[in-house]
C-alpha cells in the first residue's frame, strides 16, 4: 500500500489551480477541505496520513476512488482540493519509522465545518493496541482450499493488515468499541465461497471487542473457519440456505461454552410432534471452542421462532422470542443475544379433565381424552391421558409457558379449517421452574374443544 500513498501524494501536491476531479465515485465540487493536525501535546503533527473516507461503502470496496490521502506540512496543515462524498470520514495517523504513534478517525462530516473559513484543528489520541495469532487449517469438509493468505481490517476504518496463517500480529487501533473483520486476502476466493451460497457477514467473520487509551489488548489465537462445513455438499452444489443465525453461548460462570447444541425451535407448540409424532428439532449445531455458534436455515420460519441450547453437564437455556421480521430487517443473519447457561428444572404435574361443568360424569372419563403437553417454544412436549401425572425433565429454568390441547390432531385440523388460527383452541399456564429443582404443579384443568359456532 505504500506505493499508492506515495502516488496519491505526488498527484495531490502536483496540483494546479484547476478543479481536481477524480474517477469513479470522486465528484467535483469546487470545494477544499483544510484543517490543523496536532499531537496529543499539542504539537504540530509533521507527516501525518490524513485520509477523506467516502460513507457508504461496502466492506473491503476501498480503492483509489473510495478515499483519497495526503500528509501534513511542517505546521500540520492538510487540504484536499476534492469530495467525496457530502458526508465523509476523515482517518489521522502519525507514524514513527512505521510504527503507529498517534491516530483519530472522525465520523460522518460534512465539508461545510471543514472548508477554507474554519480550518479546525484535530488533536490526536494515543492508540491502543491489539495483538494475537491467527490460524486458518482447510478443513477436509471444506469445498474450497483458501490457502493461507489473509486480511484483518478494523471495521470503519480503510487500512488493513494482511498476513499468513501461523503468523502473530499487531495492530494500532482507536479507542473504544471496534470490531475486527477477518476475511481471506484474494478476491478470486472470496467470489468462489459467494458462489457457494455463502452469506457476506459469513465470509467477513467478525471478532468484537473494546480497548482503552494506551492499552495493548491480548486476543489469543483468532481463527476463520469455512462457514456452515454441515450445509454444504462436497460437491460445492450451492446450497438451499436463505438465512442464517449467530450467537454465544456462556456456562454458568459466563464464561464461552464449547460443545453446547444449539436447537432452532420453529414449531413453538409442538404441532408436528401432535400430528406425526415427528422431532420438533430438525436444524441444530454445536458451539465452538469460544462459544460461538452458527446455523444455516433453509427456510425462513413463518413467525415466531426460539433456540434451544442443550450442554452435557446438564445446563440449558433458551432465546428470548425471535421473529421472522427481525430477520428480514437484518438481511441474510440474524445475530442473538448472548445466552447464558443455567441448571436444568424438572416439573411433575397432574391436568385434570373438566369435560362439562353441568355433567360430572363425562369429567370421569380420562382415559377418553389424551392431551399433548409441553413447554412453548421449547422441545420439550409429551402425549398423555388425562388424570394420569406427567414428569418433563431437562427443562429450562425460569419463567416458561405451559401449553396444552387435545391429542387428536383430526380434531384440531377440523377446528384449524373453520378459524385462522388454533391458538384459540390451546389452553396454557405462566409457571416459574426453579433452577436445579422440580415444580409439582396441581390442580390444572382441561377442557376438550368444541366446535365453533
Amino acid at each position: 500500500m505504500k506505493y499508492l500513498w506515495t502516488l496519491l501524494f505526488f498527484v495531490f501536491i502536483s496540483c494546479t489551480s484547476e478543479p481536481t476531479s477524480t474517477a469513479g465515485t470522486a465528484t467535483d465540487t469546487g470545494n477544499t477541505i483544510a484543517g490543523y493536525i496536532e499531537t496529543s501535546t499539542g504539537e504540530p503533527a509533521n507527516q501525518a496520513f490524513v485520509r477523506m473516507i467516502a460513507r457508504s461503502k461496502p466492506l473491503n470496496s476501498f480503492s483509489v476512488n473510495d478515499f483519497i490521502e495526503t500528509q501534513t506540512d511542517s505546521v500540520g496543515f492538510f487540504s484536499f482540493d476534492t469530495l467525496l462524498s457530502d458526508t465523509f470520514d476523515l482517518e489521522v495517523r502519525l507514524e514513527d519509522a512505521n510504527i503507529l504513534t498517534e491516530m483519530i478517525v472522525l465520523k460522518s462530516l460534512v465539508a461545510k465545518d471543514f472548508d477554507q473559513k474554519n480550518k479546525k484543528t484535530i488533536q490526536l489520541q494515543k492508540p491502543s493496541y491489539i495483538k494475537g495469532f491467527f490460524e486458518h487449517t482447510n478443513s477436509e469438509k471444506a469445498p474450497l482450499n483458501l490457502g493461507s493468505h489473509f486480511t484483518l481490517q478494523i471495521e470503519g476504518t480503510s487500512f488493513e493488515h494482511s498476513l499468513l496463517s501461523g503468523e502473530p500480529f499487531i495492530i494500532g487501533v482507536g479507542v473504544g468499541l471496534q470490531n475486527l473483520k477477518i476475511y481471506p486476502a484474494d478476491p478470486f476466493m472470496i467470489n468462489k465461497i459467494k458462489e457457494l451460497g455463502i452469506s457476506d457477514s459469513m465470509i467477513y467473520q467478525q471478532v468484537s471487542f473494546k480497548t482503552s487509551k494506551g492499552d495493548t489488548l491480548n486476543l489469543d489465537t483468532l481463527r476463520w473457519e469455512f462457514p456452515y462445513l454441515d450445509s454444504i455438499a462436497d460437491t460445492a452444489t450451492t446450497p438451499s440456505t436463505k438465512a442464517w443465525l449467530q450467537g454465544s453461548i456462556l456456562d454458568m460462570n459466563g464464561k464461552p461454552k464449547a460443545g453446547a447444541e444449539v436447537r432452532l425451535i420453529d414449531d413453538i407448540y409442538g404441532f408436528r410432534f401432535a400430528k406425526a409424532n415427528e422431532d420438533l428439532v430438525k436444524t441444530k449445531t454445536t458451539t465452538n471452542e469460544k462459544g460461538l455458534w452458527t446455523l444455516a436455515l433453509d427456510e425462513v420460519p413463518e413467525d415466531s421462532f426460539r433456540v434451544e441450547i442443550i450442554a452435557p453437564d446438564s445446563t440449558t437455556a433458551v432465546s428470548n422470542y425471535l421473529h421472522k421480521n427481525s430477520l428480514k430487517k437484518q438481511g441474510d443473519t440474524l445475530k442473538v443475544n448472548e445466552i447464558q447457561l443455567k441448571k436444568t428444572s424438572a416439573f411433575l404435574g397432574l391436568i385434570t379433565l373438566v369435560a362439562n361443568p353441568d355433567d360430572p360424569i363425562s369429567s370421569k372419563n380420562c382415559i377418553l381424552n389424551s392431551i399433548i403437553v409441553g413447554f412453548k417454544g421449547t422441545s420439550h412436549f409429551v402425549r398423555q391421558i388425562t388424570c394420569y401425572s406427567i414428569y418433563m425433565s431437562a427443562l429450562p429454568a425460569g419463567p416458561q409457558e405451559l401449553v396444552f390441547y387435545t391429542a387428536d390432531f383430526n380434531i384440531l385440523e377440523q377446528l384449524k379449517s373453520e378459524e385462522d388460527s388454533l391458538t384459540p383452541y390451546l389452553q396454557n399456564l405462566i409457571i416459574n421452574l426453579p433452577e436445579n429443582d422440580i415444580l409439582s404443579q396441581q390442580g390444572i384443568t382441561y377442557t376438550p374443544p368444541t366446535k365453533a359456532k
